[in-house]
C-alpha cells in the first residue's frame, strides 16, 4: 500500500533514516521480515550471529533454514564485536542479527557508541546486518540512539520494524529497509508466499501514522 510506505518513509526520516517509499517492503511482521532474508538472502549452512540470549522465535526461524548460529557475548551496553569470529569461508556466508534496542529478553539498550563499533566490523568484514528495531518507541525516560541503519553508508543493513509491539499485536504489519535490488527479491518472494499483508491492516496502520494518532 503506496500511501503506507509515504507515511513509514517520513516516519523513518524522525530516527535518521532517509528510505523512499521503494526502498521499504511491507511484511506480516517482523517474523516474516526473517523468514523472507533466510529464505531469499542466505544460503542453508550459512551463520547468524546474534545476541546471546536471544529470542526464541528468531531463533526457530533461521534453524528451520538451515542455518547454523553463533551465540555473542553481551555487556551492559550491548552486543560485543570481538567476540564475532569471523572465518575466511564466511565472507559470503554469514550475517549478524542483532536487536539493538531494549533486547529481548535482557532488556539492554545499544549505546551509540558500541553501535558505531559494529558497524565498522561490519564495513571491515563485509558482514551485513540484520537491525530488529521493533522495540524502539517502548522508551521512557529518553529516546535510544540512531539506528545503526541511520549510520549506514553502503546498505549493509536491514531495518525491520513493526507495529506489533507499540500498536497492537494482532495488527500484524512490520516492514523492512534495504537497497532497493535487496528489496525488489523479498518482495517477490513474498509474492509467492501470501500475495500480499492485510489491506485492511495496511490501511489503519496507515491512518495511525497520517494522522498523529
Amino acid at each position: 500500500y503506496l500511501p503506507l510506505r509515504e507515511a513509514l518513509s517520513s516516519y523513518l526520516q524522525t530516527v535518521g533514516i532517509h528510505a523512499s517509499p521503494s526502498s521499504i517492503l511491507i511484511v506480516s511482521g517482523a517474523l516474516q521480515a526473517l523468514q523472507l532474508i533466510a529464505m531469499g538472502l542466505l544460503q542453508s549452512g550459512s551463520t547468524v550471529f546474534l545476541d546471546q540470549p536471544s529470542y526464541l522465535y528468531s531463533l526457530h526461524v533461521f534453524q528451520s533454514a538451515g542455518m547454523r548460529m553463533a551465540g555473542l557475548q553481551m555487556d551492559e551496553e550491548g552486543l560485543m564485536p570481538e567476540s564475532i569470529k569471523m572465518t575466511p569461508n564466511m565472507r559470503t556466508r554469514a550475517i549478524l542479527y542483532t536487536n539493538p534496542c531494549f533486547q529481548n529478553p535482557t532488556g539492554v539498550l545499544m549505546s551509540k557508541k558500541r553501535r558505531e563499533e559494529i558497524l565498522a566490523f561490519s564495513e571491515q568484514h563485509h558482514l551485513p546486518i540484520i537491525e530488529d528495531d521493533i522495540y524502539r518507541e517502548l522508551w521512557i525516560d529518553a529516546p535510544p540512539p540512531a539506528p545503526m541503519k541511520a549510520m549506514d553508508k553502503n546498505g549493509r543493513v536491514l531495518y525491520i520494524g513493526s507495529f506489533s509491539k507499540t500498536l497492537s499485536p494482532g495488527l500484524r504489519i512490520g516492514w523492512i529497509v534495504g537497497p532497493e535490488p535487496v528489496i525488489e527479491r523479498l518482495s517477490d518472494i513474498k509474492m509467492q508466499t501470501d500475495y500480499g499483508s492485510s489491506s485492511l491492516s495496511q490501511r489503519v496502520a496507515a491512518e495511525w501514522l497520517t494522522s498523529g494518532l
